[in-house]
């Protein structure tokens, strides 16, 4: 194991400024000491730069925002915007609706290793739960591990034993080593930044929702880097939003990375620190 210098938490956002309030009141409960967090702002209007720029002046840590013009939907840009404005060597994304336990930056660096990535899961909050962590501004993460695990049934749709820390099992969740991409999303993954610049980041064509994260992890792969799943140790709580649908322009350049080997580190030159707009 290697421990990061300095964490970089990139959280990406657009135009939920209810949502990116919780999450940040998480990651301000958050045990590890080494870490800044990036808000990768992919468009937003006035009233999520008031709620950062309130929540930069009572940060633990140091807090920035990256923005870029509303353009439609372009994560794997702003993603590579907020990673540029990084001065961690460990790069950790989530998403502006994941809630985040206390030792969510501390399992990921704990769990860091050369030549390895990580990637985690998420827990889906119900609907009417999400609703009233919002209005009241509730903050279940920071309840005690075993009552959130026994409480979760009935606020969360799925994946309860997650939240269920036992120590016999935390060799067994760090050491599961997977080679392929299921399952890997952006909402909960991490990398270190020299290895994120070497295979070029998120590519930027991919306009529209879906794909991009796997589309990463597969050249990531295909760089060298093995992949650490962390699936059971330390999962994000996802707010309840209706679905979107992958767009079918995403889904095709995704089969491009598939077929095409050659393409895993042509984005290398491309890859460059990018302004905002």
């Amino acid at each position: 194991m290697a421990s990061p210098r300095l964490v970089s938490v990139v959280v990406t956002t657009y135009n939920w400024p209810a949502a990116l309030d919780r999450v940040l009141d998480s990651l301000s409960a958050q045990t590890w000491p080494a870490f800044e967090v990036i808000v990768a702002d992919d468009g937003s209007g006035p009233d999520t730069k008031a709620l950062i720029e309130s929540w930069s002046r009572r940060f633990p840590k140091p807090l920035r925002h990256a923005w870029q013009a509303d353009l439609g939907f372009r994560a794997a840009r702003v993603r590579n915007l907020g990673a540029a404005s990084a001065t961690g060597d460990y790069l950790v994304f989530i998403d502006g609706d994941c809630l985040c336990l206390p030792r969510f930056v501390e399992a990921h660096a704990e769990a860091a290793e050369k030549g390895w990535f990580a990637t985690g899961r998420r827990a889906q909050v119900r609907e009417r739960v999400t609703a009233e962590i919002l209005a009241k501004q509730l903050a279940p993460y920071r309840l005690p591990r075993l009552q959130l695990f026994l409480e979760s049934p009935r606020w969360l749709q799925t994946r309860y034993f997650q939240l269920l820390r036992l120590p016999f099992m935390e060799g067994a969740r760090r050491s599961s080593h997977v080679a392929d991409v299921h399952k890997a999303e952006s909402c909960n993954l991490a990398v270190w930044a020299r290895d994120f610049a070497a295979v070029g980041g998120f590519d930027e064509r991919f306009h529209g929702f879906g794909c991009e994260d796997v589309d990463l992890c597969l050249r990531l792969i295909r760089f060298g880097l093995k992949r650490q799943s962390l699936e059971h140790l330390e999962p994000v709580l996802h707010l309840f939003h209706g679905r979107k649908p992958v767009v079918d322009a995403t889904r095709a350049m995704l089969a491009e990375t598939r077929e095409d080997q050659g393409r895993t580190m042509a984005l290398q030159s491309m890859f460059t620190e990018g302004d905002a707009e």
